[in-house]
């Protein structure tokens, strides 16, 4: 009989920090950064689009649409945010991401992250709940064939 397992469609999301809390440059607060993020319902998918766009919206404003093959263009858009600027939008990704993630990790977790693992994870989340493609196999699943006397 034919069975639909969702467990077998998507997998978790599981998240861990705990790494960047050890090492030579150990990051306080991480140390129990970990966990599984219950999965977004659709109306949280729709608020986090929403969210996004108005985020990059409110960004093209601030600083204006670059060329990033016109270094003039990029250096007048960088010299425009300031480091409160750039913690401020900060803080708007972590809200928007956390709010997705159904608070786990935290807004206050996600502010303790370095940039490019800030960004990594946010780029991960966003793929995995938007992209139709991460289910498992995501149609890129290797099939075999049949052999012709097990075709009914």
């Amino acid at each position: 009989m034919a069975k639909f397992d969702a467990g077998n469609v998507v997998e978790s999301l599981d998240f861990d920090f705990t790494k960047l809390a050890r090492g030579d440059d150990p990051i306080e607060g991480l140390a129990n950064s970990k966990g599984t993020i219950r999965e977004p319902t659709p109306l949280q998918v729709q608020e986090y689009a929403n969210a996004c766009q108005r985020q990059a919206a409110r960004q093209r404003r601030d600083v204006g649409t670059v060329d990033p093959k016109d270094a003039d263009a990029v250096l007048a858009a960088v010299d425009k945010m300031t480091p409160e600027k750039t913690e401020a939008e900060q803080r708007v990704s972590a809200e928007i991401i956390s709010t997705l993630c159904s608070g786990n990790p935290s807004v206050a977790e996600l502010m303790l992250l370095p940039h490019r693992a800030m960004n990594a994870f946010g780029d991960w989340i966003a793929k995995e709940v938007l992209d139709p493609e991460v289910l498992t196999g995501g149609g890129k699943a290797h099939l075999r064939s049949l052999k012709s006397s097990s075709a009914g």
